[in-house]
């Protein structure tokens, strides 16, 4: 669901009733919003953090009795002068999904403190609702910090050097520092500060995901993260050892935009998950989900962290990566969203056979103004708060627990978006 920025805040309640009346969903993943410079931001003030936006999204969750995988990375502190003061810098610096150490470790220090805060908010909130608090949470430290991963500076930034230096995929560290700007910009070097200082309550740990981006339909950076992953990395990766059961996280995508062909969603999922040669565990489609789990099982040894626990932090497709284009000049398959969302069922009932700690759908809304490239919502947010305008990619899964419509999302019907067409059958 969406992270606890404030922006997402009208977001939250339509999405938890969502998830919940669903019923294939045991809980969420919710990012912090550690970053948030919104008026109720979490970490506005580095000496007395505000957690006014996670008490409201742990009310939806505990009453929905609704699990959750707390994100606490992926950004850096709001970058704002209160933060400055301990990064020892004048104005901004440069790349927040790079946050400076700070003088003295003093930044890192205070998000470190603030992030401990959260965690036992979480335990302490679940615990107090009679929820066994090490069955219903976990914690995930970062998200996909790789080159050309959402938890770095865009692939292409002035961070990285040019291509192929640095290849998609490379985790920064000491050893292989971009040189951008000080020695303490690195991900490893930041996580080997901050991590050991976590307090994860004895809960289950999904260390940083790995992006395993496709690169093209024959490599994916998988192969570079797993060879620079570790690098450096003998603080972190020894206190997540350290941890109850600890996890690596997987995020999943497959993409068919220049395969040039066209699949239905069962074919779609099949291919996405078990490979286009249709081996299955044996497959060499090196982008297929069950190549990629077995590269990180054939890779990583304890005790780094357990090679068997995976868990699936993101597994979406959007209609670009289904094929699909909205341009009827086009003769490639043309925008069907019923068809997107019987293709994200199917995908997860595939992932779901894999030996996997669990799956998380990404994600259960988006913004109004997304592109088809961002486009991964069962609907989109206006659904509810303005004209309850959506697309029908939700139709499937309200099938599937026997609600024929978004009721009561949205009274007793909802307006399709403008460029949606549904089939005869399902007018």
């Amino acid at each position: 669901m969406a992270s606890a920025s404030t922006v997402n805040s009208v977001r939250w309640g339509l999405e938890v009733s969502w998830i919940a009346s669903r019923k294939m969903f045991a809980g969420v993943r919710v990012g912090i919003g550690f970053s948030d410079e919104g008026g109720d931001g979490v970490a506005l003030n580095p000496a007395s953090p505000n957690f006014d936006n996670l008490n409201r999204i742990l009310d939806l969750l505990i009453s929905a009795k609704l699990k959750c995988q707390l994100g606490i990375g992926g950004d850096g502190p709001p970058n704002i002068p209160a933060w400055h003061t301990l990064a020892g810098t004048v104005g901004d610096w440069p790349y927040n999904k790079r946050p400076p150490i700070g003088t003295a470790n003093a930044l890192v220090n205070a998000a470190a403190d603030i992030k401990n805060q959260a965690i036992e908010l979480m335990v302490g909130r679940y615990r107090a609702a009679g929820l066994d608090p090490f069955e219903y949470c976990k914690v995930e430290i970062w998200n996909e910090p790789a080159r050309g991963g959402a938890g770095a500076p865009a692939e292409t930034e002035s961070y990285w050097p040019a291509l192929p230096t640095l290849p998609i995929g490379t985790w920064d560290s000491f050893s292989n520092d971009p040189g951008a700007s000080g020695a303490y910009d690195t991900i490893n070097d930041y996580l080997n500060v901050e991590v050991p200082q976590l307090d994860f309550q004895c809960l289950k740990v999904i260390a940083p995901g790995f992006t395993a981006k496709m690169i093209d339909q024959s490599t994916n950076g998988l192969y570079e993260e797993l060879e620079t992953f570790d690098v450096d990395a003998t603080a972190w990766m020894d206190a997540v050892a350290a941890t109850v059961e600890p996890s690596w996280g997987l995020n999943c995508y497959y993409s068919l935009e220049d395969a040039n062909i066209a699949l239905g969603a069962a074919l779609y999922a099949e291919r996405a998950v078990w490979g286009r040669d249709l081996r299955l565990e044996g497959s060499e489609d090196k982008n297929c989900i069950a190549y990629r789990i077995n590269q990180i099982r054939d890779e990583i040894v304890a005790p780094e962290c357990s090679k068997t626990r995976i868990t699936i932090c993101e597994a979406g497709i959007n209609p670009v990566l289904l094929g699909m284009v909205d341009d009827p000049d086009l003769v490639q398959r043309q925008l069907n969203y019923y068809e997107l969302g019987r293709a994200r069922l199917a995908y997860l009932d595939a992932l779901r056979q894999l030996d996997v700690e669990s799956v998380i759908l990404y994600t259960a809304s988006d913004t109004d103004s997304a592109a088809l490239g961002d486009q991964y919502g069962a609907f989109n947010e206006n659904l509810g708060t303005t004209g309850d305008v959506t697309y029908s990619a939700e139709i499937p899964f309200a099938q599937r627990a026997a609600r024929s419509s978004l009721v009561p999302f949205s009274g007793t019907d909802y307006i399709l978006a403008d460029e949606e067409i549904l089939p005869p059958r399902l007018t």
